[in-house]
């Protein structure tokens, strides 16, 4: 597999695009995407016929020390508050533009496990 630096092919917006469209086609659905600002923390959300959502959500930065671990605990409150404004969330797609490790993988996905 190739080892691709997409921190550094790409700025933030650029990134944030690019991973929408790679996960639009993979999912075989389309995002709404939103302007930049205050948007509730969400790049993209797919509303399903029943009204849950899938939210979309992109991270162009550096795996330094704990700083993607950081990140990922402040989407999970993100996501408590979205919850708590009564927006039932389907599934969450957190896309990071540097590769994780094993370890670090395993923390994100025990952060974000009790969701659902």
């Amino acid at each position: 597999m190739a080892d691709y630096d997409f921190y550094t092919l790409f700025d933030s917006l650029e990134f944030q695009d690019f991973a929408r469209d790679m996960v639009q086609i993979r999912e075989g659905i389309t995002f709404e995407s939103f302007a930049r600002g205050t948007d509730l923390g969400i790049d993209g959300r797919y509303v399903l016929k029943d009204g849950s959502v899938i939210i979309f959500q992109a991270k162009s930065i550096r795996n330094t020390s704990g700083k993607i671990l950081d990140i990922a605990k402040k989407e999970r409150k993100k996501l408590d508050k979205l919850s708590g404004m009564g927006i039932r969330i389907f599934r969450y797609i957190l896309v990071f533009s540097d590769a994780l490790g094993v370890i670090k993988k395993s923390q994100i996905m025990k952060l974000f496990s009790h969701i659902f």
